[in-house]
C-alpha cells in the first residue's frame, strides 16, 4: 500500500523531505505516531525549509496532551511559512492561529497576542486571525485596539460573524 509505496520510494531517495513527511502520514493514519514522528523529523532534518512537517509534530503532540510542546513546531511552522507564502500560506496561516489559541489557554496572553500581531504584519489580509486576535485582545480590556483590528476584518468581509460580534460588543463599551 501507501507505506510499502513511501519506503520504496525513500529507497530511491532517503532524504526526499515530501517522501518522509507522507510516510509520516500513512505511520499516523495507521496508528503508528512514535514512526510518524520519527519520519516528520526526519522531513524537518531533510528540508529545513519545509513547514509541514513540524505542522504534523505539533499535531500529534496536541494530541498525545503535549499541549506546552505544541506552540514551538506550530510557530516554526509559521515563520517557515511566512518566508515562503506562495508554497506555504495556509500552513502558515493555521499554525500561527493554532499556537495562538494554545498560547492563549495556557495562560500565554500576550504571547499569543503577540504571535498574531507579528503573523498579520506578513499576511494583512488574514481575516480570521484578525478576528482571533480581536477577540483576544477584548478580553483582555482593550477595546479600542480590538475594535480597530475587526473593524477591518468587517470591512475586508462583511461574512465573518465574529467580526461583528467583537466590533459590536467594542461599540457598546
Amino acid at each position: 500500500g501507501a507505506e510499502r509505496a513511501c519506503r520504496c520510494a525513500l529507497q530511491l531517495r532517503p532524504e526526499d523531505a515530501d517522501v518522509l513527511n507522507s510516510l509520516g502520514l500513512v505511520l499516523k493514519d495507521k496508528g503508528d505516531e512514535d514512526g510518524a514522528l520519527e519520519a516528520y523529523r526526519a522531513a524537518a532534518d531533510a528540508d529545513a525549509t519545509n513547514p509541514y512537517p513540524r505542522h504534523n509534530m505539533a499535531l500529534i503532540q496536541k494530541t498525545r496532551g503535549k499541549i506546552a510542546e505544541a506552540p514551538t513546531p506550530y510557530r516554526e511552522a509559521a515563520k517557515l511559512a511566512s518566508a515562503d507564502t506562495r508554497r506555504y500560506f495556509r500552513v502558515g496561516r493555521y499554525a500561527i492561529q493554532r499556537a495562538a489559541k494554545i498560547l492563549w489557554r495556557q495562560g500565554e496572553r500576550e504571547k499569543a497576542i503577540s504571535a498574531l500581531t507579528d503573523w498579520l504584519r506578513n499576511d494583512r489580509r488574514d481575516g480570521t486571525s484578525k478576528e482571533i486576535l480581536g477577540a483576544m485582545l477584548y478580553r483582555t480590556g482593550r477595546t479600542e485596539d480590538a475594535y480597530l483590528r475587526v473593524q477591518s476584518v468587517v470591512r475586508l468581509k462583511s461574512a465573518f460573524p465574529a467580526g461583528r460580534m467583537v466590533a459590536a460588543l467594542c461599540a457598546v463599551e
